[in-house]
């Protein structure tokens, strides 16, 4: 009987699941020397945390940053996090907030994207001007997490 009880406990911790910790690497190109930060806005959505991994793009020199993440994952799943969720505050475009890459289920590759305008504290696209900004996105698994290449399209 300890046997069965034994097994039947092994097995629920191989078929188990638990929370992933994740780094996904994030670089973004720029054709217009300028301040860029990314950050995660499930976290934080101000100003104020959005300056805190702040840096400097310029033509050749891509801004980079580790975006941490979370998610549910089986005990032995390794692969990257299912969804990705950034956010690209780019203070020349506007100050008046960011710019919010939202994939619920990750695809590797590359694609366009017209990545909505949240104004500060708002979980919610708004009207306003800019209503997006347009961006190449080159996304692969990496060792960590995902690997997400941006290019700023359009007029940045």
């Amino acid at each position: 009987m300890r046997w069965i009880i034994a097994i039947v406990l092994g097995l629920g911790l191989f078929a188990g699941c638990g929370t992933g910790s994740f780094s996904n690497a994030v670089s973004v190109a720029v054709t217009t020397p300028q301040q860029v930060s990314v950050f995660d806005p499930q976290v934080g959505d101000s100003a104020e945390w959005a300056e805190k991994t702040m840096g400097q793009a310029a033509p050749g020199a891509p801004y980079t940053t580790e975006v941490p993440a979370l998610a549910t994952k089986f005990f032995f799943d390794s692969s990257p996090p299912p969804s990705l969720n950034l956010g690209v505050y780019l203070p020349s475009v506007t100050e008046d907030g960011w710019f919010a890459i939202n994939l619920p289920a990750v695809v590797p590759g590359t694609r366009q994207l017209d990545a909505p305008f949240v104004k500060w504290y708002s979980a919610t696209p708004t009207s306003q001007t800019p209503s997006s900004q347009p961006m190449e996105m080159e996304i692969t698994a990496g060792p960590n997490g995902w690997v997400v290449n941006i290019q700023l399209t359009g007029s940045t």
